[in-house]
Protein backbone atom coordinates (compact mmCIF):
# COMPACT_ATOMS: atom_id res chain seq x y z
CA UNK A 1 0.00 0.00 0.00
CA UNK A 2 1.72 3.27 -0.92
CA UNK A 3 1.92 5.71 1.79
CA UNK A 4 -0.49 8.90 2.58
CA UNK A 5 0.68 12.08 1.36
CA UNK A 6 -0.69 13.45 4.61
CA UNK A 7 1.45 11.14 6.46
CA UNK A 8 3.80 13.05 8.75
CA UNK A 9 6.41 9.80 7.98
CA UNK A 10 8.03 10.10 4.44
CA UNK A 11 9.66 7.31 2.74
CA UNK A 12 11.76 9.90 0.78
CA UNK A 13 14.16 10.57 3.37
CA UNK A 14 14.57 11.15 7.62
CA UNK A 15 14.75 14.77 6.73
CA UNK A 16 11.71 15.07 5.30
CA UNK A 17 9.09 16.42 7.67
CA UNK A 18 4.94 16.92 7.24
CA UNK A 19 4.48 15.59 3.20
CA UNK A 20 1.31 17.35 3.39
CA UNK A 21 2.71 20.40 4.24
CA UNK A 22 5.67 20.71 2.82
CA UNK A 23 4.26 19.82 -0.60
CA UNK A 24 0.64 20.15 -0.91
CA UNK A 25 0.14 23.47 0.88
CA UNK A 26 3.21 24.95 -0.61
CA UNK A 27 1.85 25.02 -4.21
CA UNK A 28 3.62 21.44 -5.11
CA UNK A 29 1.94 18.24 -6.64
CA UNK A 30 3.14 15.26 -6.33
CA UNK A 31 3.15 13.81 -9.74
CA UNK A 32 5.07 10.39 -9.18
CA UNK A 33 9.04 11.17 -8.72
CA UNK A 34 8.29 14.77 -10.69
CA UNK A 35 7.19 17.96 -8.11
CA UNK A 36 6.48 20.60 -9.82
CA UNK A 37 5.34 23.93 -8.42
CA UNK A 38 2.24 25.44 -9.56
CA UNK A 39 0.86 28.76 -8.18
CA UNK A 40 -1.74 28.63 -5.57
CA UNK A 41 -5.04 29.62 -6.48
CA UNK A 42 -6.53 32.93 -5.92
CA UNK A 43 -10.02 33.39 -4.81
CA UNK A 44 -12.13 36.35 -5.37
CA UNK A 45 -14.33 37.54 -1.78
CA UNK A 46 -17.69 37.00 -1.42
CA UNK A 47 -19.50 39.76 -3.22
CA UNK A 48 -22.33 40.09 -5.54
CA UNK A 49 -21.99 42.83 -7.75
CA UNK A 50 -25.35 43.04 -9.58
CA UNK A 51 -27.20 43.51 -6.05
CA UNK A 52 -25.16 46.46 -5.45
CA UNK A 53 -25.76 48.01 -9.20
CA UNK A 54 -29.89 47.04 -8.27
CA UNK A 55 -29.62 48.54 -4.80
CA UNK A 56 -27.97 51.72 -6.16
CA UNK A 57 -30.64 52.74 -9.00
CA UNK A 58 -33.54 51.09 -6.78
CA UNK A 59 -32.11 54.66 -4.85
CA UNK A 60 -32.42 56.20 -7.87
CA UNK A 61 -35.71 55.71 -9.17
CA UNK A 62 -37.52 55.55 -5.53
CA UNK A 63 -34.95 57.98 -3.33
CA UNK A 64 -37.65 57.50 -0.21
CA UNK A 65 -36.13 54.21 -0.25
CA UNK A 66 -33.45 55.23 1.18
CA UNK A 67 -34.82 55.16 4.64
CA UNK A 68 -35.28 51.81 4.70
CA UNK A 69 -32.15 50.61 4.25
CA UNK A 70 -30.11 53.21 5.97
CA UNK A 71 -29.35 50.77 8.62
CA UNK A 72 -28.41 47.63 6.72
CA UNK A 73 -25.89 48.93 4.48
CA UNK A 74 -22.63 51.39 5.01
CA UNK A 75 -20.17 52.39 2.62
CA UNK A 76 -17.89 49.45 3.83
CA UNK A 77 -20.56 47.05 2.46
CA UNK A 78 -19.80 47.56 -0.65
CA UNK A 79 -17.34 45.43 -2.85
CA UNK A 80 -17.11 47.67 -5.61
CA UNK A 81 -15.12 50.91 -4.63
CA UNK A 82 -16.86 52.74 -7.61
CA UNK A 83 -20.37 52.17 -5.62
CA UNK A 84 -18.70 53.10 -2.25
CA UNK A 85 -18.25 56.40 -4.07
CA UNK A 86 -21.73 56.55 -5.15
CA UNK A 87 -23.23 55.55 -2.38
CA UNK A 88 -21.34 58.19 0.02
CA UNK A 89 -22.72 60.46 -2.88
CA UNK A 90 -26.23 59.93 -2.49
CA UNK A 91 -25.82 59.79 1.52
CA UNK A 92 -24.74 63.27 0.85
CA UNK A 93 -27.24 64.33 -1.04
CA UNK A 94 -30.15 62.66 1.13
CA UNK A 95 -28.22 64.32 4.40
CA UNK A 96 -28.61 68.25 2.24
CA UNK A 97 -32.22 67.32 1.84
CA UNK A 98 -31.40 67.26 -2.51
CA UNK A 99 -32.88 65.03 -5.19
CA UNK A 100 -31.39 61.77 -5.49
CA UNK A 101 -31.69 61.06 -9.38
CA UNK A 102 -29.40 60.84 -11.96
CA UNK A 103 -28.77 64.92 -12.87
CA UNK A 104 -28.61 65.87 -9.01
CA UNK A 105 -25.85 62.85 -8.74
CA UNK A 106 -23.83 63.08 -11.50
CA UNK A 107 -23.68 66.75 -10.56
CA UNK A 108 -22.66 65.74 -7.07
CA UNK A 109 -19.64 63.67 -8.11
CA UNK A 110 -18.94 66.69 -10.83
CA UNK A 111 -18.62 68.63 -8.26
CA UNK A 112 -16.28 66.20 -6.35
CA UNK A 113 -14.29 65.08 -9.31
CA UNK A 114 -15.37 61.55 -8.64
CA UNK A 115 -17.36 61.30 -12.00
CA UNK A 116 -14.91 59.64 -14.00
CA UNK A 117 -13.77 57.29 -10.54
CA UNK A 118 -17.35 55.94 -10.26
CA UNK A 119 -18.02 55.35 -14.00
CA UNK A 120 -19.34 58.32 -15.39
CA UNK A 121 -22.61 59.43 -16.34
CA UNK A 122 -23.04 56.27 -18.86
CA UNK A 123 -22.27 54.18 -15.63
CA UNK A 124 -25.01 55.98 -13.23
CA UNK A 125 -27.25 55.99 -16.05
CA UNK A 126 -26.75 51.61 -16.61
CA UNK A 127 -27.33 51.45 -12.81
CA UNK A 128 -31.34 52.87 -13.47
CA UNK A 129 -31.62 51.11 -16.31
CA UNK A 130 -30.69 47.45 -14.45
CA UNK A 131 -33.25 47.38 -11.94
CA UNK A 132 -35.84 45.15 -12.20
CA UNK A 133 -37.96 46.39 -9.84
CA UNK A 134 -37.07 49.01 -6.92
CA UNK A 135 -39.27 47.49 -4.64
CA UNK A 136 -36.46 44.81 -4.04
CA UNK A 137 -34.17 47.47 -2.40
CA UNK A 138 -34.23 45.77 0.89
CA UNK A 139 -33.42 42.45 -0.28
CA UNK A 140 -30.61 43.85 -2.70
CA UNK A 141 -29.49 45.56 0.66
CA UNK A 142 -29.33 42.29 2.85
CA UNK A 143 -27.77 40.31 0.28
CA UNK A 144 -24.87 43.08 0.00
CA UNK A 145 -24.43 42.88 4.12
CA UNK A 146 -24.51 38.92 3.55
CA UNK A 147 -21.39 38.96 1.61
CA UNK A 148 -19.93 42.24 3.60
CA UNK A 149 -20.25 39.88 6.35
CA UNK A 150 -18.62 36.65 5.08
CA UNK A 151 -15.56 38.98 3.87
CA UNK A 152 -15.21 40.10 7.10
CA UNK A 153 -15.17 36.70 8.56
CA UNK A 154 -12.86 35.49 6.15
CA UNK A 155 -10.66 38.74 7.07
CA UNK A 156 -11.27 38.25 10.70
Amino acid sequence: MPPSPYSTKSSVGKDSKNTYNNKYKSGYKNEGNNSSYTAPSLRVPPQHLDSEKAFLGSIMLRPESIHDVMDIISLDSFYSERHRIIYSSMHDLFGKGQPIDLISLSGRLRENNQLEQSGGASYLTELVHIVPSSANIEYYAKVIDKKHRMRMLIDA
